[in-house]
Parts: C-alpha cells; sequence; structure tokens
C-alpha cells in the first residue's frame, strides 16, 4: 500500500511550489487547465516537475484513456478457458516432437 502525503494548495514543500496553469498562456489547452483546476509543481529553479490533477478531472482522463493489450479484438474477447485449452494443446505437440522450424513460424504472416 502506498502513501499519500496531503498537499495543500496554499502552502508547498520548501523545494516546490505550485504554480497555477493560468501562470501559463492564453491558448484554448491552458484555458482548459486553468477551468480544470490542474496545477503544476516546480522545483526551486523554476522548471516544471509534476503535475497536479484534482480527482474528478483524473477520473475523466481514466475512461477517456482506452488501454490497448495489441490483441487482435477477436483474441481480446476470447474466454481465458479457451487460452488456456490452446496452451496445454501446444504443450502437448511441443512434448511429442510436433514442431515446426522457426524460420517456417512467420511464413503467411503479415505482420
Amino acid at each position: 500500500m502506498g502513501f499519500t502525503q496531503p498537499i495543500n494548495s496554499m502552502t508547498a514543500s520548501p523545494m516546490y511550489s505550485t504554480q497555477s496553469s493560468s501562470t501559463q498562456g492564453n491558448s484554448t489547452q491552458d484555458a482548459f487547465h486553468r477551468d480544470s483546476g490542474i496545477r503544476y509543481l516546480t522545483n526551486e529553479a523554476g522548471e516544471k516537475t509534476d503535475v497536479l490533477v484534482p480527482v474528478d478531472v483524473w477520473e475523466k482522463i481514466l475512461e477517456r484513456i482506452q488501454v490497448d493489450s495489441g490483441l487482435d479484438p477477436v483474441d481480446e474477447q476470447e474466454p481465458d478457458s479457451q487460452i488456456l485449452a490452446d496452451f496445454q494443446l501446444s504443450l502437448q505437440q511441443a512434448n511429442q516432437g510436433q514442431t515446426s522450424p522457426i524460420s517456417e513460424l512467420w511464413e503467411g504472416v503479415d505482420a
């Protein structure tokens, strides 16, 4: 379990200061940040090091992110029981010497 230390938006540790995104340029993206409550943490040199994102904004971001497993959608929907059965069959075939040379494995596959 991780440890989270609350950060008071009015005071920050002596090493860091918060910088509201409203001090940024006037682009549409900056307006979104200003309206969303997103803040930046900067080091003593004024360089951005971290971003503070309100929980409600973070949850909306997570909803929009679609993690791509790299699998074909058909494979993504395959039940675990079928994956296990295929794996067991492959092991059985390997144990019986029913293998193919590596040079032939990718023949006919468009990758």
